[in-house]
Formats: structure tokens, C-alpha cells, sequence
């Protein structure tokens, strides 16, 4: 155990305890506090000390193209309950050249192939959905259409650099008048990649000079950080001898099952971040069906085959239909009753080789063996190409051909949330923990923000708070409007008595203001009020101080509006929400707000003026406050009310823990405290 005490004359303090990767616990801490632990072999600087831990871990997130069904109650249905049909052929490109004299008239209708994801990622997250599509005649390129909401409609009017269409990777050969030329360009699937901050979309091309390089179809990818550009590059390499010069990504190898084509790819990463391809191989013998197979990756551009391949094939069963098909999506169900990651497989089986398509489902813990659904197939119709899936709540939008099917998946019962005690924060990581959806759709999107989903009247999830509010307290987060709604606002809920009784204070995008106001169950009464150049997908700081009877409304640091009710603000429930409006939310603090002399021996299990900023924290039974060895840093501020005299005193007494592997043994106050990259520190280095 050790006692720190110093007296300090100072312009500013906010005083920590900070860790990096070790177990520390605190009592009788006296005014703002940080908890740390150094990295193993990090040096001892300010900059060093105060970097914060990234995991390498990656989360399930719709644009990785895993589905997360860890919450899923028994088997997926096998049935869909609705049906919309969300492509037409609009566009020339749309109409195939093969033989087609009469082009861009006449040539059939294959138009399909969607792959949606949505733009939430790179420099320019608009919220909107993304789908790209194609055909599968030549001279098919990938095309784009982009909508408000996952059901569309999508819109295929977009500024494409350089072209007059939509086409975003034309064909090889798009623009020649040659009707004999077989250049196509199709399958698409995008993922985003975390390492590059870029998309990959991957295809398939038709490698029509047969000689140079085996596989008549190969896949390629082309990247882009910014989906709203509609500006991709192809990955080339001219030097490996293929017509075009795209660089081939899961090429044909000289394994049979996969030595003439390597197309109708999936590309997914999982949850441990790792890549995995889910292959279709055609091999040069007439009459083979194909087969599926994976390979895995570091960064989703060079490959590693499975030794065991082909995986799922004929031989397998399919209730002696003599053909396999196409891979169509993958599911993360959370670990299995061994402790394993366990994934449901979805591709789709034929006749020999298009006619009779049907979904199959199995599951796997290994991409090495594979247990079909005894069930057998689904009744909704797949068509050609793999199946797009993304899951919206408990709704599962499944994009197959020229149309999107809506799934509802069997969830098992949420409990009532984790009750929240002061201080709480919440980043959101996958999770809503001690939010309670009131009113309205609420989900934690891929990004890790807490979205409300549009709808006809208010939606409200509160906050689960253990225990009383004090008179005094400091409530906000990141706010973000999305652009999809009969309205664009965001707000943060307080004084909440009811359905129509509650308070509100909130960033209105479209009339461009900050409000505060209360709703009286017939309409959103406006208090205070102020004008502001404000717009969606962005986001903005917000918090609140609910001092008594009055509220501050802050935005970026700065206190916009004040409004005094003339009775306390205290004794309702907090929560977030949103009116016919769909918007985000992140980082949510609620902290308690005390002022000096402060001291506090947590002998009451609770910390309410202990401002969490990362890391977990908790009051342990030995009444410390304690930090656990999560890995990385971890901060805790004091909430003090007012600034910090020039001349004051701090103490408390500080323990050092045995945190496991990897951690170190350190423990230190935080002195001086003006961001993370820049305050003074003092502490002891137990390992040293």
C-alpha cells in the first residue's frame, strides 16, 4: 500500500490514476484522478504513458460481412416474411453486347448480383446504403445504386468520375461496339478494411485470352477510402501476364477443383480479425460440377488455401441434387457449449449447373468440416450469385438477385438491462449494456454508435440507473443526425416521467438549431432555443448540467442555452432519442458533479463523481476503487464543479495488484491533467 500526498499552485488540475495493463485499486482519494500501468516496454514520457490501448480484435460489423446471430434463439428461419423487388433494368450497360446486334436494345435481363453495405466508414460516412450490382452477359460492369434506408428505393442517379453512368468498375473493354467480345465484369462483394481505411470490392472478370493464364474467370478487386466518391481503383499487375492486367486475388492454382475458375467469391472478416474466403472452384474437366472450398488472409489481399479443399461438394448430400452452386453468406452464433467460435454457412445448391437454386444452411467451428441443416432448404428463392445479408434489429435482409427478402430472426429474450451506478460511460463496443429501449427501433450499428431507426412518432431508450440521480449532475455524449426520416434531430432525454412527460435537449439538423423543450404527449413544446450551422453525419459534443432546477446545454465546450424549469430536473430517468428522425449516439457519460473539499473512502460500494474516460472501474468489496487489467490504459477524472484553486492539496492511498500475464506494476496520481498527451504524473513503478 502506498499514501501519495503533495501540495501543488497551478493555472489548471485535473487529477487521475492511470494503468496501463495492471490491476490497481485507490481509497481515500481527495480532488480528479487517473488510474494507469506502463506497457511492457514503453518508454516513461507523457506521450507514452498516456497513449491509449487499441485492440487488434475485430467486431462483428455488417460491412465485414459476418452476420451476428450471437443472440440467436434455436435455428434461422427457413423462411422469409417479405419480399421486395429493388432492381430494374434501367441503364444500356444494363443490356448485354454477347451476339446482340440490336444492343443497348434487346439481349435478355440478368441484371442482379446486389452486395449492400452501408456508408458508415472512411472520410465521408453518409449513413446511406450502398448497392452495387451487375449482370452477368458482356459487356456487364459494377454498377451502383444508393438509398436512404436497407428496403430502398435505390437510386442509380450518381456523379461517377469520367462517366456518364453508374458504373463504378466498367468492364475491361465497356465501351467497345465489338458484339463478339466476351469481357464481362460481375459478382461483386465489398468489404471494408480497418487495416487500409479502404473498401474492397472483388469480382469476377472473363479472362478471354484462355492461353495466357489458366481459369477462364478470375477474381480481382479494386479499393477506394471513400464510398460517396464513387472513385475506385483497380489492384493491376500487368506482369502476370493476364488479359486485362488486374492482379488475380483467389486465383485458380493447379488443384483440380479450383484449375479452370475462381469466381462468385465471398470475402468475410471474422470476429478474432481474421480474413476468410469462401470459394467457388470450376475445375477444366467437362461436366464437373463446382465445389467450395476457403482461404484465409492477413490483409484480404494475398491468400492461403485450405489443404483440406474442396470443403462442400457433391458428395456431400443435397438430398441427390448433382450439383453445388454458390457460396452465399456466413454467421458468427457466439461460442458453443466447448468454449468454440461457432459459424453458420449458407451457399446455395442447383442442378446441374443453374436450375433448381436453393439455399442450404450447416454450421462449422473449424471451415474444415461442415453439419448441414437436417432441416433441409429454405423456401425463399435464391438466385444467381451469392446472397448479401444484413441485419438491421431483429430483421435479416437477405439481397438475391433483383430482390431484397426480409427475415425476422428469433432472438432470445433480452433481460432487463444491466442496472448503471454512477459513473457511467458507454462506448458502445457491440453492446447496449444499461440502455433500455423505451419507445421506437434501437441498435448498436457496426460502428459501434447507438442508433434509433426512423419511424412515425418519438423514440427514447433509457438509461437503467441504479439508484437516485443527484441534484447535481453533468449527462452527454456524441451526437450524429442520419439523413433518412420525416425529420433529422438528435437529443438527449431527461426529467423522464413517461411517454408524455418528459424533457428534452437536442441538435435539430434541419431547421439547423439547438432546442431545449419538454413534450407534453401532443407535440415537442420549445423553451430555449438558438441557431446553429449544423448538419447531418457529422457529429457534435453535447452535454448537459442538470443543476437542480436549471439545465446548461453545452456543444463542443461551450454553453449555448439555459433554461430554468423551477423544479428539480433530477428525480426522472436520462436516455437518448430522437422525433421521426433516425440518429446516432456515442461515448455517453453521466457523472455526478461535486465540489471542493472532496473526499471519498467508497465505503458505500459507489463512485458518483468518479468520471470514468476508459478502462473498467468498479468499487470492490474491499470498498477500493479498482481498474481491471482489461489491456491498455485507463482514465478516471474527479467531476468537480468549478475550477481548481492555484494552491491545494491532494492525497490518497493507492494499491498495486497482481493482474496476470502481460501486465505491469505500476500505479500513478496524475498532476496537471490538460488532455492525454499532455499532463504530469507521479507514482510508483512496482515491477521496477
Amino acid at each position: 500500500m502506498i499514501q501519495f500526498s503533495w501540495l501543488n499552485w497551478t493555472r489548471r488540475i485535473r487529477r487521475g490514476v492511470r494503468r496501463e495493463e495492471p490491476c490497481v485499486a485507490f481509497e481515500s482519494l481527495e480532488p480528479r484522478i487517473l488510474l494507469s500501468s506502463e506497457a511492457p516496454g514503453a518508454a516513461l514520457d507523457a506521450a507514452a504513458i498516456a497513449a491509449e490501448f487499441q485492440s487488434s480484435a475485430v467486431q462483428l460489423d455488417p460491412n465485414l460481412q459476418v452476420v451476428d446471430l450471437t443472440d440467436l434463439d434455436g435455428d434461422l428461419p427457413l423462411d422469409v416474411v417479405n419480399t421486395t423487388q429493388i432492381l430494374w433494368q434501367t441503364e444500356d450497360w444494363e443490356h448485354p453486347t454477347w451476339k446482340n446486334p440490336s444492343w443497348p436494345a434487346g439481349g435478355g435481363d440478368t441484371v442482379g448480383f446486389p452486395a449492400v453495405v452501408k456508408n458508415d466508414k472512411g472520410p465521408n460516412p453518409d449513413g446511406k446504403y450502398y448497392m452495387f450490382y451487375a449482370h452477368h452477359d458482356p459487356r456487364s460492369g459494377i454498377g451502383v445504386a444508393v438509398a436512404d434506408s436497407i428496403t430502398g428505393p435505390y437510386s442509380k442517379n450518381v456523379n461517377v468520375p469520367g462517366r456518364s453512368d453508374n458504373l463504378v468498375v466498367p468492364a475491361f473493354h465497356q465501351d467497345s461496339t465489338n458484339i463478339d467480345d466476351p469481357d464481362h465484369t460481375s459478382s461483386p462483394w465489398v468489404v471494408w478494411s480497418e487495416q487500409e481505411q479502404l473498401w474492397f470490392v472483388y469480382f469476377h472478370y472473363f479472362n478471354h485470352i484462355r492461353n495466357v493464364v489458366p481459369g477462364f474467370q478470375l477474381t480481382a478487386m479494386a479499393t477506394t477510402p471513400d464510398l460517396a466518391s464513387h472513385n475506385w481503383t483497380i489492384w493491376m499487375d500487368p506482369s502476370g501476364g493476364t488479359t486485362p492486367g488486374y492482379r488475380p486475388v483467389l486465383p485458380t492454382t493447379s488443384d483440380h477443383w479450383i484449375s479452370e475458375a475462381s469466381s462468385y467469391n465471398t470475402v468475410h472478416r471474422l470476429p478474432d480479425g481474421r480474413w476468410l474466403a469462401f470459394l467457388r472452384g470450376k475445375s477444366t474437366t467437362a461436366g464437373d460440377p463446382p465445389e467450395l472450398g476457403f482461404a484465409t488472409s492477413t490483409d484480404g489481399r494475398n491468400w492461403n488455401y485450405f489443404a483440406e479443399n474442396p470443403i462442400i461438394h457433391q458428395g456431400d448430400g443435397g438430398g441427390g441434387r448433382p450439383g453445388v452452386y454458390r457460396p452465399s453468406f456466413i454467421g458468427y452464433l457466439g461460442k458453443n457449449a466447448g468454449g468454440q467460435d461457432e459459424y453458420l454457412l449458407a451457399w446455395q445448391e442447383s442442378h446441374f449447373f443453374d436450375g433448381g437454386n436453393q439455399v442450404i444452411f450447416g454450421r462449422t467451428t473449424d471451415f474444415k468440416s461442415v453439419t448441414r441443416d437436417p432441416r433441409g432448404y429454405a423456401t425463399w428463392p435464391a438466385h444467381d450469385g451469392a446472397i448479401s445479408a444484413f441485419r438491421e434489429g431483429d430483421r435479416l435482409y437477405l439481397f438475391s438477385g433483383k430482390f431484397v427478402h426480409e427475415m425476422v430472426i428469433p432472438v432470445v429474450p433480452d433481460p432487463d438491462p444491466d442496472p448503471a451506478t454512477l459513473s457511467y460511460f458507454e462506448d458502445f463496443g457491440g453492446a447496449t449494456h444499461s440502455f433500455d429501449d423505451t419507445l421506437g427501433t434501437w441498435q448498436v450499428s457496426g460502428s459501434d454508435r447507438y442508433e434509433t431507426a426512423a419511424g412515425a412518432g418519438h423514440s427514447v431508450s433509457l438509461l437503467n440507473l441504479s439508484g437516485s440521480l443527484p441534484g447535481d449532475v453533468r449527462f452527454g455524449g456524441t451526437l450524429r443526425g442520419l439523413n433518412s426520416g420525416a425529420s433529422r434531430n438528435a437529443m438527449l432525454i431527461f426529467d423522464y416521467h413517461g411517454p408524455n412527460d418528459f424533457k428534452y435537449a437536442g441538435a435539430f439538423f434541419g431547421t439547423g438549431d439547438y432546442r431545449i423543450g419538454r413534450y407534453d404527449g401532443s407535440a415537442f413544446l420549445v423553451d430555449q432555443q438558438v441557431g446553429a450551422a449544423i448538419g447531418v453525419n457529422q457529429d457534435y459534443q453535447v452535454e448537459l448540467r442538470l443543476d437542480g432546477t436549471a439545465v446548461y446545454m453545452s456543444v463542443g465546450g461551450q454553453t449555448l442555452l439555459i433554461h430554468d424549469y423551477g423544479a428539480s430536473l433530477t428525480d426522472g430517468a436520462v436516455g437518448l432519442g430522437g422525433n421521426q428522425a433516425a440518429a446516432a449516439f456515442d461515448d455517453v457519460l453521466l457523472v455526478g458533479v461535486t465540489v471542493l473539499p472532496f473526499s471519498d473512502d467508497f465505503a458505500d460500494g459507489a463512485a458518483p463523481f468518479i468520471e470514468p474516460v476508459s478502462g473498467t472501474w468498479s468499487v470492490n468489496s474491499s470498498d477500493r476503487l479498482q481498474v481491471d487489467p482489461a489491456g491498455g490504459n485507463a482514465i478516471s477524472l474527479v467531476s468537480l464543479s468549478g475550477a481548481v484553486p492555484g494552491v491545494f492539496e491532494m492525497s490518497g492511498v493507492t494499491r498495486g495488484r497482481i493482474g496476470g500475464p502481460g501486465t505491469n506494476r505500476n500505479t500513478m496520481f496524475i498532476l496537471d491533467y490538460l488532455g492525454p498527451d499532455d499532463f504530469n504524473f507521479v507514482g510508483a513503478y512496482l515491477g521496477s
